[in-house]
């Protein structure tokens, strides 16, 4: 199924980055990549932005639930553009969830400075598939 290889796609791409991220970058130093572009480590607590700072538990909850609809959703058989945004949501919640569960923190790296905030691949995966998802819902109906 599409969507079970893009979300092992994203999810593979995300652990290596992190593992890379981690093994190279000091915690809160920033690397000039490009000239909008750093590697800044940081441990993110919270949800996305670093909303709901130590509620871990709750987000861990919140990330099972939606990996379970998303395969639910899955299970009705969508159409190929569906089935690539489920995947790369799918992938970067099981990222970001392995992260929760295994050290209560989600690390991020990506520094793009006109943007205020430090993400992942994972949040990559998400927010892509999110968008990929709401259009292809909205044609459908």
């Amino acid at each position: 199924m599409i969507a079970i290889l893009v979300a092992i796609v994203i999810f593979v791409l995300d652990r290596i980055t992190k593992s890379w991220a981690v093994a190279h970058l000091v915690l809160g130093a920033s690397v000039p990549v490009l000239p909008l572009l750093d590697w800044t480590l940081v441990e993110n607590r919270g949800a996305a932005f670093g909303l709901l700072s130590g509620a871990t538990a709750g987000l861990i909850l919140v990330a099972l639930a939606a990996v379970i609809g998303l395969i639910v959703l899955l299970r009705r058989r969508p159409s190929v553009i569906v089935q690539l945004g489920v995947g790369g949501v799918l992938g970067g919640a099981l990222g970001n969830l392995y992260d929760r569960i295994m050290q209560q923190s989600v690390v991020d790296f990506i520094d793009v400075r006109v943007w205020p905030y430090v993400f992942n691949v994972a949040d990559i995966g998400i927010t892509i598939g999110a968008i990929v998802l709401i259009v292809a819902l909205w044609r459908q109906n």
